[in-house]
């Protein structure tokens, strides 16, 4: 998984703050996306034949949480059926009080700013 992540976030470099307040830039350029690698590929493919690429419980699952808590480095994983609902399980779980700052990103999906509003 490491290999994947770095494929697609580039190397992490350590900064006090985000590079649009001077900190040190996460990479040089934009990233190439989507990634184009062997591996991702017969990945794909084999999601595509075995029809696990539209299940909610494929067989995949166990693998992917584990590999998301080891490249995080955290004990808990909970796959969500979008990230829309992911944002809104993590800003509930968190019982934030109202009027509290959310920061996402600029160029986010709009369920997810709607969510943060009505919560």
């Amino acid at each position: 998984m490491s290999a994947l992540f770095d494929l697609v976030f580039g190397s992490m470099m350590s900064s006090d703050k985000p590079a649009i307040l001077g900190g040190i830039p996460v990479r040089a350029a934009e990233p190439v996306w989507p990634p184009c690698d062997a591996w991702l590929s017969e990945l794909f493919a084999q999601f595509a034949n075995d029809g696990s690429w539209g299940r909610y419980h494929g067989p995949h699952c166990p693998a992917l949480v584990e590999a998301l808590r080891e490249l995080h480095q955290v004990p808990h994983v909970a796959l969500t059926c979008s990230g829309s609902f992911g944002v809104e399980l993590a800003l509930r779980s968190l019982k934030l009080p109202a009027g509290s700052e959310v920061i996402l990103s600029a160029y986010d999906y709009k369920p997810n700013f709607t969510t943060v509003l009505e919560l």
